[in-house]
């Protein structure tokens, strides 16, 4: 694949979400699509292979999705196949396809050099999902989706999304572990916790930014690197 063949992405839709996929395609394809598929390529410091050269969008009902995720990829099995459940507005939409490709160039990446990937609860849960929202940020920045990184919130849904994992695990329903505790009632150690936390994240990952656009690094570094920088919670310590 050429630098200027770009993945052709394709929607589908499930009953009741066709109109809204039907305006939501060309709104994505003339304002977004080129745009995000080269800034995923610069911000991961990977490239699109030609095992995406197809990428297929369903939108699906939201009953169908796990409870912290508005969409998903299917990783690491068919990273070409990402599914839309929060159907809002075209920006929405927008940032969580953005979010989704992330996902799908880098489980792709994995794929085309034929690496056997052990899935590991917190480097390919908590620290991937970490990384391709602050990797996503930095992307709705430029495409002015947004006006500032949230280092805050993209800790959180690490987080969340390495809960829902254990509760799937476990097959308990996460709602009674009441993801929406206010964060002023957290104790004073995880208050401490999470203070040092942010400032390491903040810190590296502008690091992070200024090696991937030399070519220093990339995503499937990062993963671990992450890791490392929050080696006091890892489960390989």
């Amino acid at each position: 694949m050429t630098l200027k063949e770009w993945p052709d992405i394709v929607f589908q839709a499930k009953r009741g979400y066709k109109a809204k996929v039907k305006d939501f395609e060309p709104f994505w394809k003339e304002n977004y699509e080129k745009k995000a598929l080269k800034l995923v390529e610069k911000y991961t410091g990977l490239q699109w292979k030609r095992l995406t050269n197809r990428i297929k969008v369903v939108a699906r009902r939201p009953e169908e999705r796990q409870k912290v995720f508005a969409a998903l990829t299917d990783i690491p099995r068919r990273p070409d196949n990402i599914f839309l459940f929060d159907v809002k507005s075209n920006e929405s939409l927008s940032k969580d396809l953005i979010h989704e490709l992330i996902h799908c160039i880098i489980w792709s990446t994995y794929l085309w050099n034929q690496t056997t990937k052990t899935i590991r609860l917190f480097d390919d849960i908590f620290a991937d999902e970490l990384l391709s929202e602050l990797i996503s940020q930095k992307i709705y920045i430029q495409l002015h989706l947004s006006k500032k990184m949230d280092y805050r919130a993209a800790l959180q849904y690490g987080f969340e999304t390495a809960l829902e994992k254990i509760a799937d695990i476990l097959g308990v329903n996460v709602d009674m572990w009441k993801l929406d505790k206010d964060a002023r009632k957290s104790s004073a150690a995880a208050k401490i916790l999470r203070k040092d936390m942010l400032k390491k994240l903040e810190k590296w990952f502008r690091g992070y930014l200024r090696n991937v656009e030399r070519g220093t690094t990339n995503a499937l570094k990062a993963v671990n690197e992450i890791a490392n920088l929050f080696s006091n919670i890892s489960e390989n310590q």
